[in-house]
Formats: structure tokens, C-alpha cells, sequence
């Protein structure tokens, strides 16, 4: 009998011992720091930074090519806009999925320096405009292919990795696509 009682004794103080372990200290309840996303630990600086520039860049894709089905005055240069509007939508759908998984938030909005550009765009038009779009596509593509190349290759996050690798096929053919688009329409 005194074996039983003994091994609940020993059980009990093992419970109880546990349970006080597992409990937050009163520091870290009154700690006024905030505590990351779940997930987040996985998210590497890289990856933090990866998330802000693409979706940054995917937003400004989406508003410049929308800009460019109305403005360009080549309709292969607004059917690549189309192509634009369509695949940076996807791709910034799926970017915010895996920003999710990794405890990370996405831009709402693009950054200073595409907010400019589209404001220099939105008051060109004809062959002028043609030129500014392609160009600014060519050197935001170039910037997105080594982006994302990084992101595949050095990321931390799993989710974001394979985000990268998958749509960096995508953005070659991007970038192929206008490198085309310039030289149809000599801009």
C-alpha cells in the first residue's frame, strides 16, 4: 500500500510541478511587448523583406497594367497589360496566403517610388506613354526576377520559398514577354 501512495505522491508533485512550469511568470503577463504571429518565428529578415517589396511591386503591376488597358496606344502593349493585370492579381492573392502561413502581413498599398512613377504615367499619353510603360515594366521585372531568385534560394520560410520558385518561371516570361513588346513597337 505504501508503494501506491508513494508513486501518486511522487505523480501528483510531478503534475503539479508541470502545470506551475507551463504557466506564463507575472513578468511576462504584464510585458506590454507584444508577442509574434504565430509562424513568425519562421520568417527570416529575408523573408520580412520579401514580403513587403513583392507586394509592393505586385500592387503597383496590377494598377500600372489596369493604367495601360486604358492609356497604351499599341494593342499588344495593352494586351500585356491585360496579361499584367490578370497574373499580379493572382500571384499577389497567393503571396498573401504564404505571408499568412509565415505569421507575416503584406502592403495594402504600393510604395513612394511606384506611387511616383504611376504618377508620372497617368499624365503621359500615345507614344510617350507606350515608352514609360515598357520601360518601367522592363527595370520592375529585372528587379523582380532577382527578388524572387534570392527568396528561393536564401529564404527561411518554406511557404515563401516555394511561393518564390514557383512564380519566378512566370516573371521570366514577364520580362521575355515585354523585352518582345519594346522591340515590336521600337520603343
Amino acid at each position: 500500500m505504501k508503494s501506491h501512495s508513494a508513486v501518486a505522491v511522487v505523480t501528483l508533485a510531478t503534475v503539479s510541478a508541470l502545470s506551475i512550469l507551463s504557466l506564463p511568470s507575472r513578468a511576462q503577463e504584464g510585458s506590454a511587448a507584444p508577442k509574434d504571429p504565430p509562424h513568425s518565428q519562421n520568417a527570416s529578415p529575408l523573408d520580412k523583406r520579401f514580403v513587403m517589396d513583392a507586394s509592393q511591386a505586385g500592387i503597383a503591376e496590377v494598377d500600372a497594367g489596369r493604367m495601360a488597358v486604358q492609356k497604351a496606344s499599341s494593342a499588344d502593349i495593352r494586351a500585356f497589360a491585360q496579361k499584367m493585370v490578370d497574373d499580379h492579381s493572382k500571384a499577389n492573392l497567393e503571396l498573401a496566403s504564404a505571408a499568412n502561413k509565415a505569421g507575416l502581413t503584406p502592403a495594402r498599398e504600393t510604395d513612394a517610388a511606384h506611387k511616383s512613377a504611376a504618377d508620372t504615367l497617368s499624365g503621359l499619353s500615345g507614344n510617350a506613354f507606350d515608352r514609360a510603360y515598357v520601360n518601367m515594366q522592363l527595370e520592375d521585372h529585372r528587379k523582380a526576377v532577382a527578388l524572387f531568385k534570392d527568396e528561393a534560394a536564401k529564404g527561411g520560410n518554406l511557404d515563401l520559398k516555394e511561393f518564390a520558385d514557383k512564380t519566378l518561371p512566370t516573371l521570366e516570361k514577364h520580362l521575355k514577354h515585354v523585352e518582345g513588346v519594346k522591340s515590336a513597337n521600337s520603343l
